[in-house]
């Protein structure tokens, strides 16, 4: 019924080509209605007994017991922004959405907000605690419950998506393997010093890659036997200092070209200086060799994937959404890191942000609080779903529904 409610231009011309207009609803959407459709109703409808007789742009108010007996006549657009009650009023009169009524296409914006509003899905996150408040680990929330429930106990980090298999890092279990239902499977240990934050894993190059930041290089683990394979060093000062320097976060991995993407915050090595020179290197896993920087001049970039064969990712301190090196598409206030995307929207986690006095001369307003954002990349229509119990966030990734 649904797509039936929201009609086009065309499509209710032409349902109305044989039969007289009723708007229903009195009000703003009547004049934009009548403009946006070019044509004027034989009279408008409404329940109200204190405008019933009224005149409004040269058409009458009327109950709609004048032209009950008639309806057939008629075609009915809604004209209120209280068209959900409406709409089972109309139901209930033996009407069908679509053939008899739809909802005037002028009021799109009430359609968006209340398709972002009404989304149901299950979202997978991420808590590092890195703060005595987060009860760290894996968890799955439902958008439309807005319920939680704890999958996993840890100090959990990155998490990647394949077709049989979720994993993710953990500061305390290592690489933590589930099947496709959650099922847990396996715990691997990583390297000494590993402090891991990324993760990808490809069923198809039957691989797992673990972004290490306290060692400054990139794990592969065999994906059938768990078993650690190569360590790809990006630089070699974490060999002479013993201590990170360039702060590799997460991964995302291009399986048909077989390159492996890394965002890192200095890619100098200068991040303990506060130079903050990041973005992101491509490294060729097939002639085993960095290439890039491929996205420079970002701050504290996270989040890599790919949509619409454009790379995506999120400059975290900025509070920016990337699409591709140079086109903003999302700004957000608060520290933004762990996206994903369905077919309609995206999905942005924030955390309570620690470095807000670095913005006091950037930004007006700076979110402490912590939750997942469900983005319109199109209208930029957004709702934040908060997560109080919570102050930080990893990733996000977005469940098939069943």
């Amino acid at each position: 019924m649904y797509n039936e409610l929201w009609l086009n231009k065309t499509e209710i011309l032409k349902k109305c080509k044989n039969k007289k207009i009723l708007f229903w609803g009195s009000g703003e959407w009547i004049e934009k209605t009548i403009n946006f459709l070019n044509k004027k109703p034989e009279y408008i409808v409404d329940n109200s007994p204190n405008i019933q007789g009224d005149i409004q742009r040269g058409i009458k108010v009327i109950p709609y017991e004048t032209v009950e007996k008639d309806i057939n006549q008629y075609y009915i657009i809604i004209t209120t922004g209280s068209y959900h009650s409406l709409i089972k009023d109309l139901l209930s009169k033996g009407l069908f959405a679509g053939e008899n009524f739809c909802c005037s296409p002028s009021m799109k914006n009430l359609k968006i907000r209340d398709d972002i509003l009404s989304v149901d899905t299950n979202i997978l996150f991420s808590v590092t605690a890195s703060s005595k408040y987060d009860n760290g680990g894996l968890y799955i929330y439902n958008t439309k419950k807005k319920e939680y429930k704890k999958i996993f106990k840890g100090k959990s980090r990155a998490i990647s998506k394949s077709h049989n298999y979720i994993v993710m890092v953990d500061e305390e279990n290592g690489l933590v393997i589930f099947d496709k239902d959650l099922k847990f499977l396996k715990q691997v240990k990583l390297l000494i010093n590993s402090v891991a934050h990324g993760v990808a894993i490809s069923e198809k190059l039957n691989k797992i890659f673990v972004a290490n930041s306290g060692r400054d290089s990139i794990s592969i683990f065999n994906l059938n036997t768990f078993t650690h394979i190569q360590e790809i060093s990006i630089s070699d000062k974490y060999n002479s200092l013993k201590e990170e320097q360039h702060h590799i976060n997460d991964l995302y991995i291009d399986e048909n070209n077989e390159s492996l993407f890394i965002s890192m915050f200095s890619f100098t090595g200068n991040w303990r200086k506060n130079i903050y020179d990041g973005g992101v290197l491509e490294y060729d896993l097939k002639n085993k060799k960095i290439i890039g920087p491929i996205i420079s001049n970002m701050w504290m970039p996270h989040s890599i994937q790919m949509m619409d064969n454009k790379i995506i990712f999120l400059d975290s301190m900025r509070g920016d959404l990337y699409k591709t090196s140079n086109k903003v598409i999302g700004k957000f206030n608060g520290f933004i890191r762990g996206f994903d995307f369905d077919n309609k929207y995206l999905y942005i986690a924030q955390s309570s942000h620690r470095y807000f006095d670095r913005l006091q001369n950037i930004s007006l307003n700076i979110p402490l609080n912590c939750g997942i954002y469900i983005f319109d990349e199109f209208t930029k229509a957004s709702v934040f779903h908060s997560l109080s119990d919570f102050e930080n966030i990893h990733s996000v990734i977005v469940l098939d529904n069943e």
